[in-house]
């Protein structure tokens, strides 16, 4: 492989850093706890699919 073909990948998130990206994007989380043991269990990449629908139209990145 070429130097310039090379992949970059990004590091993985803890649950806590993937709590404040939802935050991020305006999702209220009341239940720290609550929603670091739902992340454990469906994981972040699952639950950003069905997080889908829940999405600003005009802005894809923020929730409603």
């Amino acid at each position: 492989m070429a130097p310039s073909d090379h992949i970059h990948i990004k590091e993985p998130k803890t649950y806590e850093e993937q709590l404040d990206i939802l935050r991020s994007r305006n999702l209220i989380i009341d239940d720290v706890e609550d929603a670091l043991g739902f992340l454990k269990k469906v994981n972040y990449y699952r639950f950003s699919a069905y997080g889908l629908t829940l999405k600003q139209k005009d802005n894809k990145d923020l929730f409603e």
